[in-house]
Parts: C-alpha cells; sequence; structure tokens
C-alpha cells in the first residue's frame, strides 16, 4: 500500500532518499517551473506537493517505527492512498526526473487547449491557468480530500 509522509518542508528529496535507502519505493515529484526574475524568464526546480513524501510499505510496527526514525518526519499518516491516486503521483514523478512544464496554447476565446505533457493526462482537472505568470492550477483528491497544486506552462 502507498502512503503520505509530513516532512520537514524543503526536506523532500532527502528523506525519499532514505526511504529508499532502507528498501521502500518512495516519491517526491518535481518539477520544473518557468518563473520571471529580473525581466528574464527561467526555469527552477519546485516541489510539487511542499512538506509530503509518497511511500509504499506494508505499513507493519516494525516499518512503521523504521520510518518514522528517519531524519525530517514529522507525521506519517495512516490513510492509504487509492490506486488512482498513486497512478497520478506516479504519473507526476516522471521516473525521478524534474517533470516539464506542460505545452499549450490559448484560443481566442480564452480556453486552454494542451499540447503536450502532464496536463494532458488530467484535462479535467485544470482549475485555472495563467498565461502571464505560466502556470496551471490543478484539482487532485489524496486521501479522500481536494488538493491544489500549481503547474509550470509553456505557452506557444
Amino acid at each position: 500500500m502507498w502512503y503520505v509522509a509530513h516532512v520537514r518542508t524543503g526536506c523532500e528529496g532527502k528523506v525519499a532518499e532514505a526511504l529508499q535507502c532502507t528498501g521502500f519505493m518512495a516519491l517526491a515529484p518535481v518539477e520544473e517551473r518557468p518563473i520571471r526574475k529580473g525581466g528574464q524568464w527561467r526555469t527552477v526546480k519546485r516541489t510539487i506537493f511542499p512538506g509530503y513524501v509518497f511511500y509504499e510499505a506494508d505499513l507493519t510496527a516494525a516499518a512503521y517505527h523504521q520510518i518514522k526514525r528517519l531524519p525530517n518526519i514529522i507525521n506519517l499518516l495512516g490513510t492509504p492512498l487509492t490506486e488512482r491516486e498513486v497512478e497520478w503521483i506516479e504519473s507526476l514523478d516522471f521516473d525521478g526526473a524534474p517533470l516539464r512544464a506542460t505545452k499549450a496554447t490559448v484560443g481566442a476565446d480564452g480556453t486552454i487547449k494542451v499540447l503536450d505533457g502532464i496536463l494532458a493526462r488530467l484535462p479535467n482537472r485544470i482549475i485555472s491557468y495563467s498565461k502571464r505568470q505560466r502556470r496551471a492550477v490543478v484539482e487532485l483528491t489524496i486521501c479522500g480530500e481536494p488538493h491544489r497544486i500549481t503547474l509550470g506552462l509553456e505557452i506557444t
């Protein structure tokens, strides 16, 4: 089963690595997001779910205590992820590589048309987008609760 660990913000990659070193499958999805600074567009790496790491384990008492002892873990959330939620997380992880910005166009009527990228897999989940900021807001359900995440857009 897949679960969620609440971790110190900024330590997601370290915790995922520590979990993998102890024999657990762990994901901390990262994206390359375009941002504008000093009049120039550049790409920065951002954690998609700040403060959270997703891991697969048979959560026995021994495994729970082994994971809980790892540094930078605040809490282990007890609700397992559904198969659909695991699919979303795995698609966002992109085999450990940072997720690239989704390519899209905006029609004359203001509607967004996704050409390529992760948002092509989540078309009904797009809540809003900002052409100026090159970002889209997507709503996913994690542990039965809706969560909004922001993903990068490359508008052509």
